[in-house]
């Protein structure tokens, strides 16, 4: 895992996408909503917000690319430690979003934070 921090200057664009934060529904099999971000240009991150499990899965599907992020809790800057990539495992015609390649029926976006 590449640990670099991704700050107010990038140097380095790990992905189309960041994802911070997870929703699950209430069995815990699939994730409902997802906290992204995006890279801007000359001003480090901007927050997408909350979106749909289906449009990751759309976006994913048209060749966008994904990575999880971690709050960097050491800084007092709007920081992130970058996680795994993110892509789609599909198990019995049903599309999983996850961060390895286990055929397991159900999300797996490592140990986000839930929100």
């Amino acid at each position: 895992m590449n640990n670099k921090l991704l700050g107010d200057s990038m140097t380095e664009q790990w992905a189309d996408y960041y994802i911070s934060e997870v929703r699950y529904n209430t069995d815990e099999s699939f994730i409902t909503h997802l906290h992204v971000h995006r890279t801007c240009d000359f001003f480090g991150i901007r927050d997408l917000g909350e979106v749909t499990r289906e449009q990751v899965v759309a976006s994913l599907e048209a060749k966008n690319t994904f990575v999880t992020v971690f709050t960097d809790l050491n800084s007092q800057s709007n920081r992130f430690t970058r996680g795994e990539n993110v892509g789609i495992i599909t198990v019995n015609e049903i599309k999983y979003i996850r961060t390895d390649n286990n055929e397991t029926a159900c999300d797996n976006l490592e140990n986000l934070p839930r929100f």
